[in-house]
């Protein structure tokens, strides 16, 4: 499973990861898109990500940024940080746009 989330979608992402029963053998991946100091929840998402055995990616920063100079969420992006992505069933939750 991958879990995306942009701005306030990191509360459905983290109540889904925290319903998540532990690692079924294939990790779960998170993808919180967040601006600079503005990162919700990291503890306890760190916390039960490391629960159960889920890697998380935080992408922080706005597109064409200095720290971001992409979009983290094109295709070949993702696939570099998900090489299975293909494979998963992959949740998105944001704001529109």
């Amino acid at each position: 499973m991958l879990l995306i989330a942009g701005g306030i979608g990191i509360t459905p992402l983290r109540a889904l990861l925290e319903e998540l029963p532990a690692s079924r053998g294939k990790p779960d991946s998170g993808l919180p898109r967040e601006r600079p100091g503005r990162t919700v929840f990291k503890r306890e998402i760190d916390e039960l990500a490391s629960l159960r055995g889920a890697t998380v990616h935080y992408l922080v920063g706005r597109r064409g940024s200095r720290e971001m100079p992409g979009d983290p969420l094109d295709p070949r992006a993702l696939r570099r940080l998900v090489p299975d992505i293909n494979s998963r069933d992959v949740y998105v939750a944001g704001p529109t746009g």
